[in-house]
């Protein structure tokens, strides 16, 4: 793809949608206890897991949690609802269906299995023993950057369809779609159309987690202080350029357990898409929820890093030198007064 330029596509394989608000709870449980229904993916962000991100067990005490413990059949959470239609379904003996998680979450369909099961365990132990015995949950690790539209994207969209499309998205030409093969009722041929289906996906999600959502969070956070609006922003910077690389090959690959891929590859990739100027990712927005994404694309890195011996551990610090130069030579370039002056001396 040029770097500025713009495809159009139509997903043809969504004929129906539903809103939970707007069509009542009600018609997403039935949706969801439809006798074909194999599979319930779901790409909700973390925090619509009502989980503890530390332990990755449910948080009892979520707003959220405590209204469904008192309204199994009206429920608010992502855990109530799937609960609540694996409920209906076991009761009149249809099939189960598997629960799938695309989230950016550390073995997301663990985290899935156990806020499902949990909730479950308070409500109905006979439920709970149903799910831990017929219910599989995959895990997956989803890579392609999707920004959130804009009002200039759907402009520009507009301008080439000759009418709007408000559920319009954007997204980069690259994909890479990592499932656990664990279906209780079939699946589709996923691998057809580029997917790979394995039986450990972990290796793969701390691959992403790490190189790609942890240096797009260095670029983000640092980026925003330097008053960059986008990641291809950043890259035509090549003091960003130099960090970013040093920390996915230097800082993170070394932390990986994943066999059979070129990481130094895949670190090329990486700053390949980030110079992509056709595709506008927000620093602001990747930076949003720093507490909900930072443990699991830096912090288990730096755990590693120290547990090395200390003459690794100097070695290895000195590759994550160019972020600190980075900021100091992003305030000298400034203006004085922006808000991004500010941000960085109070950071300094």
């Amino acid at each position: 793809m040029a770097d500025d330029s713009l495809q159009t596509r139509v997903i043809g394989v969504i004929t129906a949608a539903l809103h939970g608000k707007g069509d009542g709870i009600e018609a997403v449980i039935n949706a969801m206890c439809q006798p074909e229904v194999a599979i319930v993916s779901m790409t909700v962000t973390g925090k619509g897991y009502c989980h503890q991100p530390a332990s990755g067990n449910l948080n009892p005490d979520h707003p959220d949690i405590l209204h469904d413990l008192d309204n199994p059949q009206t429920p608010r959470s992502l855990p109530g609802l799937i609960l609540a239609a694996i409920n209906r379904r076991r009761q009149p003996g249809l099939p189960p269906f598997s629960v799938m998680s695309c989230d950016n979450m550390p073995e997301n369909g663990h985290v899935t299995r156990n806020v499902i099961v949990q909730l479950a365990q308070r409500q109905d132990a006979a439920l709970a023993e149903y799910i831990q015995q017929h219910v599989t949950f995959p895990s997956t690790m989803v890579d392609r950057i999707v920004p959130a539209m804009t009002e200039a994207a759907f402009d520009a969209l507009a301008g080439r369809l000759s009418s709007r499309d408000p559920v319009a998205v954007e997204a980069e030409p690259f994909f890479q779609w990592v499932i656990e093969d664990n279906f209780v009722s079939g699946r589709p041929a996923w691998e057809k159309a580029g997917a790979e289906l394995v039986s450990d996906v972990l290796p793969y999600e701390e691959m992403k987690l790490r190189m790609q959502n942890g240096s797009h969070s260095f670029l983000a956070c640092l980026g925003y202080l330097a008053g960059y609006q986008h990641i291809s922003d950043c890259m035509a910077d090549p003091h960003f350029r130099a960090a970013a690389r040093s920390l996915i090959v230097d800082e993170q690959a070394p932390t990986l357990r994943t066999q059979g891929v070129d990481l130094e590859a895949y670190a090329d990739s990486l700053i390949a898409r980030y110079e992509n100027r056709a595709i506008k990712h927000r620093t602001w927005q990747i930076a949003t929820d720093g507490s909900q994404k930072l443990p699991q694309r830096l912090l288990d890195s730096l755990r590693w890093q120290n547990a090395l011996p200390v003459a690794k551990k100097v070695k290895r610090a000195c590759a994550a030198r160019p972020a600190p130069d980075l900021r100091r030579r992003s305030g000298r370039q400034r203006r004085s007064g922006r808000p991004a002056d500010r941000l960085l001396s109070a950071a300094d």
